[in-house]
């Protein structure tokens, strides 16, 4: 096997593996990208389930003491009383429109908490309040809009001619403050006319009652939905889910016990007032299982055999067609090499033979005789001529020989050529007509030009002798010599314009057809091309027309023929 075929096949199977190994992979991965963002969708969507959940018990708290803080009395005194019966509740204060604290009352010494919450009051009140608590009676906890509480005071009847005054709109709200272990929540009720009553919860309950919200720690944490059912119990005891705090600090978490250095695989911010905590979910193995690559590697390493199989027998089989090839072309060119001698020496004794026949008397016999002379000598020519094409073919390129350009008279070259052919053109009544515009001597081969003619009138006298006619014409255009041969005979279909010009083809091989070898107009595009001219055949409607060009150059003639 030669370096090119080896390098070839090598080729063949390289190709394909790659592109099958780079479509895998970016198939895989578009897969693994696709499974990924929706199990992030799924673990998000369950997250947010359960921030929904926690929600719901800080608006059930807005909801209790709104309502116990809006019922009619003494204001004081409500908030004296929630702040002993509710454990949520911390400290309650009241201000002004004016931002005058009007409760609590300035602490005594003995209490530090109460002085440091007496004296974070005048920031906290000053600060704008947070979000918005939307309609705290639903279960959803949102906290976008107004809230419309309980009024202070039921509404008088009508008796008398006049209704009481409706109480001020209250609007609540949650602020987020930042003292002592962490994040505190207030609540506040601002009413219309400027009032606000703050409340702040007490961070220790309302931390204990969302865990209380939450799953038990030895529950599951979130079912894997990457996972078959049987798989799901190992799953679940690999991951658990985290509450985090302001502070990045775990607060609770349940499911198995991990290590969570690693980062979460799914996070969701609680809503708010709580937006700076975090639910995150862990897992300590991948939840997609790693792709196949083993299974994909094994795949193409089974392919790269059959391909390898494959390639080794394309490759086995053009080899033997290409010796098979080689040696019919060289058993021809060996042939044709031999056949050379014995037809020079039937040239050179047909020659002997006319100048011997000077010598008989004239008659009938005399005339016989040389009319066969002539046309040994007509044939042996031919042969010689298709015998040089032979070997002008099947020569190797490194060896071709150059064209030897002279100064030629091709209108000349071309009727000494029509000469030969005249007698069985004349025998099978085809019409020669002749148009010379090639006048003057022209920088070509002879021999080359010779050739090609001869090969173009020996296919008008074996498949177009039917048409009964020929053309031949030359004409120079531009720096090119043009001659084109044109019959009347059956044609040659469009579909094979460029086969008939390959070696050995032939478009009838049944023994009906006119013996030949087809290798006449290969010969002839081959001996065109070492002109450094080119040979075609022309669409036309009725027989066939092949064109001739060759560049006449006179720059390029050889000094010897000059």
């Amino acid at each position: 096997m030669t370096h090119r075929l080896l390098i070839a096949l090598i080729a063949l199977i390289a190709a394909p593996l790659v592109l099958l190994g780079w479509g895998t992979s970016s198939l895989l991965r578009r897969q693994r990208e696709t499974a990924q963002q929706q199990l992030h969708t799924v673990l998000q969507s369950r997250l947010l389930e359960i921030d929904q959940s926690l929600s719901e018990v800080l608006a059930g708290h807005a909801r209790r003491i709104s309502a116990a803080l809006d019922r009619p009395g003494n204001p004081i005194s409500r908030f004296e009383q929630i702040t002993r019966h509710d454990p949520v509740v911390r400290q309650c204060f009241f201000a002004n429109a004016k931002g005058v604290i009007v409760y609590p009352p300035k602490p005594v010494a003995e209490d530090p908490e109460a002085i440091a919450i007496y004296a974070a009051l005048p920031a906290i009140i000053a600060s704008n309040p947070g979000l918005e608590i939307s309609e705290l009676d639903r279960p959803s906890g949102d906290v976008s809009t107004k809230l419309q509480p309980t009024r202070s005071q039921p509404p008088q009847s009508k008796s008398g001619g006049k209704s009481a005054a409706k109480p001020a709109a209250t609007t609540v709200r949650w602020q987020v403050w930042y003292m002592d272990e962490g994040s505190q929540l207030i609540l506040w009720l601002l009413k219309s006319n400027g009032d606000s009553i703050g409340v702040l919860l007490e961070r220790a309950r309302w931390v204990s009652e969302l865990i209380a919200a939450l799953p038990d720690a030895k529950s599951v944490a979130i079912a894997n939905p990457a996972v078959t059912k049987t798989s799901a119990t190992q799953a679940d005891s690999i991951s658990c889910t985290s509450l985090v705090d302001e502070a990045g600090q775990i607060v609770y978490r349940w499911g198995s016990d991990l290590e969570t250095a690693d980062d979460p695989i799914a996070v969701v911010p609680l809503s708010p007032p709580l937006s700076s905590w975090q639910l995150q979910y862990n897992n300590a193995s991948p939840l997609l299982p790693e792709s196949g690559s083993l299974a994909t590697m094994l795949s193409i390493s089974g392919l790269a055999v059959m391909l390898l199989a494959l390639g080794a027998y394309v490759m086995t089989s053009v080899q033997r067609q290409m010796h098979v090839a080689r040696s019919r072309v060289s058993f021809a060119g060996q042939v044709s090499h031999e056949l050379r001698t014995p037809l020079t020496n039937i040239r050179l004794y047909a020659e002997l033979a006319e100048s011997d026949l000077e010598n008989l008397p004239e008659g009938d016999t005399r005339e016989t005789i040389g009319r066969r002379l002539r046309v040994i000598d007509s044939e042996s020519r031919r042969l010689g001529r298709l015998v040089s094409g032979v070997l002008e073919m099947v020569r190797d390129e490194r060896n071709v020989r150059a064209p030897s350009r002279k100064p030629t008279d091709v209108d000349k070259l071309i009727d000494q050529t029509l000469a030969q052919f005249a007698p069985r053109f004349d025998t099978l009544g085809i019409e020669v007509q002749r148009d010379a515009d090639a006048a003057g001597p022209l920088c070509v081969d002879p021999d080359i030009i010779e050739m090609v003619l001869v090969n173009l009138l020996s296919n008008v006298e074996k498949y177009a002798a039917s048409g009964k006619y020929v053309r031949v014409a030359s004409s120079i255009e531009g720096n090119e010599l043009v001659v084109t041969v044109t019959d009347r005979g059956p044609g040659i279909p469009r579909r094979y314009h460029r086969k008939i010009f390959r070696p050995f083809f032939r478009l009838d091989d049944s023994i009906h057809a006119p013996s030949g070898t087809g290798i006449g107009l290969a010969i002839a595009k081959l001996a065109a091309q070492r002109h450094a001219g080119r040979l075609t055949i022309e669409n036309v409607d009725v027989g066939t027309q092949f064109e001739l060009r060759v560049a006449v150059d006179a720059r390029r003639c050889d000094r010897s023929g000059t």
